[in-house]
């Protein structure tokens, strides 16, 4: 109800689905999802981790992938047919989609060489984010290439990561012309 008051008022409501990073949900998922919500709910999405993760980490959900490099890692023909193409009805109910990268040991002028060209291949009909969880990928080459592509760093109080107040000073932490920020729990 107090979703309901906020969006007649015209205040801006968005909600953060982390659901979408373990799974690509089915088409039918995100129609049950966006038929229960208020019509003026926006949704920021997180990518699935099919295409944010390098190695598939050695845990026993992953099965006989544990460990294993990932084929579909910033992949824009997999995330685009299953995540942007079931999407596309839903576009305007879609703040941001958010792709999380986890701690990872890749040198940060690399990382940003291969972000580079996934972000310059993704269809403009949505508006994307980066959330990094890497201190060190906080440098020119990370903004700059964010700022080429007009996608968002996600500003997150992630437990290594340096404080909300620290990352908003950086030099080039606001490439995009909207901004997000997930201020998670400690």
């Amino acid at each position: 109800e107090e979703i309901s008051r906020a969006i007649a008022a015209h205040q801006v409501v968005i909600v953060c689905g982390d659901f979408s990073f373990y799974q690509f949900p089915s088409p039918e998922y995100w129609h049950r999802l966006f038929a229960s919500a208020p019509v003026g709910l926006l949704f920021a999405l997180k990518v699935p981790e099919e295409v944010t993760v390098e190695v598939f980490p050695k845990h026993p959900r992953y099965g006989a992938r544990a460990g294993i490099e990932n084929q579909s890692f910033l992949n824009a023909a997999t995330l685009s047919a299953l995540i942007l193409e079931p999407l596309a009805p839903y576009r305007d109910r879609i703040a941001t989609l958010i792709f999380e990268f986890g701690a990872r040991g890749t040198p940060p002028r690399e990382f940003a060489g291969r972000l580079n060209p996934f972000l310059g291949a993704l269809p403009p009909s949505f508006r994307y984010a980066v959330e990094v969880r890497n201190r060190a990928y906080l440098e020119k080459p990370y903004f700059d290439c964010l700022h080429a592509h007009n996608v968002a760093h996600v500003f997150n109080a992630w437990t290594r990561m340096p404080s909300l107040k620290e990352q908003m000073t950086i030099p080039g932490a606001l490439p995009a012309d909207f901004t997000v920020v997930r201020a998670l729990l400690r």
